[in-house]
């Protein structure tokens, strides 16, 4: 009898001792607490997503996560991280997405994702459909200039003539606006419904540091899914002027 209650009682303990330590290997891959805390909250797009191989209780899977980090008022910035992330919100790590984080404040290479936070919708530039129109009919001068410094162009002539540089995507969003909605004819009828995005690109110049360029740019319907932080896009650019007069080649527009 007291051989079996031994028994009963060191499987009781020996079952507390490995609850404690999944509880520890969960804290501890959950970020810094005391970011998690009292960090300064951030804007998040999640740029790579790599799974390590350790998964907790089968309900955590510890992850390093690519992030180009918003804080507000600073110019984003690239960190990884490793952290679990709950079954449930693997989807919210899916490159491109966007995420709630919080940042050290007094480091910030210190992120944490935050899953209590409310999923940041991205930066909307306010560029009015008539700047927008203006540029897709080739009525705007090269470079015409919309709110908030987003440059809009008339992609032909730079597609034909323009100098063809590597740009890298850096930002976009949706302004929620197509060549059918804002009542213009695209030089083909296919591209009457391609949303019409804000995006930002570093332009890579051989032998020269990226220059950075913001414009309104159609996108293909088919490739709205595969836009990414980091993708490289082959532009056709005005080498007098780079940063506002720049166009993504989708090979779609002859």
């Amino acid at each position: 009898m007291g051989f079996t209650i031994a028994i009963v009682v060191g499987s009781l303990v020996l079952s507390l001792v490995l609850i404690v330590v999944v509880m520890k290997m969960v804290r501890g891959s959950m970020g810094d607490p005391a970011t998690l805390a009292n960090g300064t909250p951030a804007a998040a797009v999640v740029t790579s997503l790599e799974m390590t191989g350790t998964v907790i209780n089968d309900m955590y899977y510890v992850c390093r996560v690519g992030l180009q980090v918003a804080l507000p008022g600073q110019a984003p910035y690239a960190v990884t991280i490793k952290q679990s992330v709950p079954v449930t919100h693997m989807a919210r790590v899916n490159p491109g997405a966007s995420i709630g984080v919080k940042v050290d404040p007094a480091d910030a290479s210190k992120v944490v994702i935050d899953w209590n936070l409310p999923i940041p919708a991205p930066a909307m530039p306010n560029v009015s459909a008539g700047a927008i129109a203006s540029a897709m009919t080739g009525t705007a001068a090269p470079g015409g200039v919309g709110a908030v410094g987003v440059q809009v162009t008339s992609p032909i002539e730079l597609l034909r003539h323009g100098q063809r540089v590597l740009g890298v995507l850096s930002e976009f969003a949706d302004t929620g606006t197509t060549p059918r909605s804002i009542g213009v004819t695209p030089s083909s009828p296919a591209f009457i419904d391609d949303p019409l995005y804000a995006v930002t690109l570093q332009l890579h110049f051989e032998n020269m540091a990226p220059v950075e360029a913001k414009l309104v740019q159609r996108v293909p319907r088919a490739m709205v899914p595969q836009l990414r932080i980091g993708w490289q896009l082959n532009c056709a650019v005005d080498p007098a002027d780079p940063t506002r007069n720049v166009t993504v080649d989708w090979g779609d527009l002859q």
